[in-house]
């Protein structure tokens, strides 16, 4: 009780006037430092949503980017596709329209055979005689691919009753011209006989003489084929090496040495004891030139054909 009663010194107020100011002055300072530490602390707040801020956008710009990329891919992708697609509709339009043309000319000249085959049919129907031979002339000139199955055999019938009834005539008639050395006029009456379907037989007779004939008329490469028939398919045939002979000069003018080199050849070495023997040896001689130096000789003088 003493020590509450007892009275407060001055130096204690100084003391405790001191320890407060002291006091006030600590306070002071720990909330101006806690002022700067919140400052502090706003100032990274507002750098960390600058950084925030910043590293949206820059993914969010990746994203459009990215999706940016896609979309042209994919877009991409698509007119790759479309522009495959056109493509492969144009080449299919390009491919119908050559179809449509060739069908378009394959009636045209289905409907030009006809004609003809109908004008073939008249002449060898109504014209009177031997003037019925022009439908046979007019039918060695017509392709029977082009006309139906039924002209074709309307046109096969009457040429087959033609041949029956004036053709024998013609064969005659060619026989003549080519046994009297006309061979211009045998290769039209042969000829006419021949567009009549003869038989196999006959066939390699106007064969071998059509070819003959053409091989006088200098028509060497239409004598060509014919001839080489004749040779081939009838190797018993009397004057066959005459045959091989003209084929040889004949395919030889034509272009052809070295065919003409083995075609008298082959004539020497089956007929040794030939009367051509001279003039089939001089083909050889003439066919090696022309194989060594291109050129192509000059028809030599016609052979007379054997009795």
């Amino acid at each position: 009780m003493a020590d509450e009663s007892k009275p407060v010194t001055l130096d204690e107020l100084k003391r405790e006037v001191i320890e407060g100011r002291n006091l006030v002055i600590k306070t002071d300072n720990l909330l101006k430092t806690l002022h700067a530490e919140l400052k502090q602390v706003g100032k990274h707040q507002e750098e960390f949503e600058r950084r925030q801020w910043r590293s949206s956008a820059v993914a969010y710009g990746i994203f459009a980017a990215l999706a940016s990329g896609g979309a042209l891919l994919w877009a991409n992708a698509r007119m790759d596709g479309t522009e495959a697609e056109r493509g492969r509709l144009e080449r299919q339009v390009a491919d119908l329209q050559v179809a449509v043309d060739t069908l378009k000319s394959d009636g045209s000249a289905a409907r030009a055979a006809s004609a003809q085959a109908a004008d073939a049919y008249r002449m060898m129907t109504v014209l009177p005689g031997d003037e019925r031979l022009k439908g046979v002339d007019q039918l060695a000139k017509l392709d029977l691919t082009r006309v139906t199955a039924l002209e074709r055999k309307a046109l096969e019938d009457r040429a087959e009753a033609l041949r029956r009834e004036v053709g024998a005539a013609a064969l005659e008639r060619g026989r003549a011209a080519y046994k009297r050395n006309d061979y211009a006029a045998a290769v039209v009456d042969l000829g006419r006989y021949q567009a009549m379907s003869p038989s196999a037989e006959q066939g390699l007779e106007l064969d071998s003489m059509m070819g003959v004939s053409l091989n006088q008329l200098r028509r060497h490469k239409e004598a060509v084929p014919l001839l080489t028939r004749a040779v081939r398919e009838d190797r018993k045939r009397k004057g066959r090496d005459w045959s091989m002979l003209l084929l040889a000069q004949s395919l030889e003018i034509s272009g052809e040495p070295e065919r003409a080199l083995e075609v008298a050849r082959e004539a020497i070495g089956q007929y040794p004891e030939s009367e051509y023997l001279p003039q089939l040896k001089s083909r050889v001689s003439s066919a090696k030139r022309a194989l060594s130096d291109g050129g192509v000789p000059d028809s030599p003088p016609a052979v007379p054909e054997p009795n």
